[in-house]
């Protein structure tokens, strides 16, 4: 039985120069597409992994305790320990800054986490957009330098 030809999954400009200059042109028009992709998967995706265990399941805990101690969605339950140290304490007067306010308005909309996936390009600005600007020209010249030397040199 006759071995197998090697498989190759990308292919090189050597092995076909009008797909590699395809490619190349493609990329031209989306020059930050590969390097999100890879942040994504690199970072952001083990960030959010993190992120769940180190915010989200302390959120968990802590609107589950301020939910037993009385600090609901609607604000504080009747015949609760919060309710009961309200009356003794306060006497319907809940200071702005006070501790108990915070306890009241994050039993009711506990704290949130917001991850946008593009947060870096919206903190960069267009400050490096010239960048990907160059980076892209050059890549649509080496496609299609590819691409006629596969026309009319191969």
């Amino acid at each position: 039985m006759p071995p197998l030809p090697p498989v190759t999954i990308l292919a090189t400009e050597q092995d076909d120069p009008i797909l590699a200059g395809l490619v190349f042109i493609l990329w031209s028009y989306y020059p930050k597409a590969p390097f999100q992709a890879a942040i994504y998967l690199l970072w952001r995706i083990p960030k959010s992994i993190v992120l769940a265990v180190l915010w989200r399941l302390p959120k968990f805990i802590l609107v589950g305790v301020l939910r037993f101690l009385g600090f609901g969605r609607g604000g504080v339950r009747r015949d609760s320990y919060a309710s009961r140290y309200q009356s003794a304490h306060l006497r319907g007067h809940i200071p702005r800054d006070s501790l108990f306010a915070h306890l009241r308005a994050d039993g009711a909309d506990p704290p949130s986490y917001n991850d946008s996936i593009f947060e870096d390009d919206k903190r960069a600005g267009k400050k490096n957009s010239s960048i990907w600007g160059v980076f892209g020209r050059i890549s649509w010249l080496i496609g299609a330098n590819s691409i006629i030397r596969g026309l009319f040199v191969g």
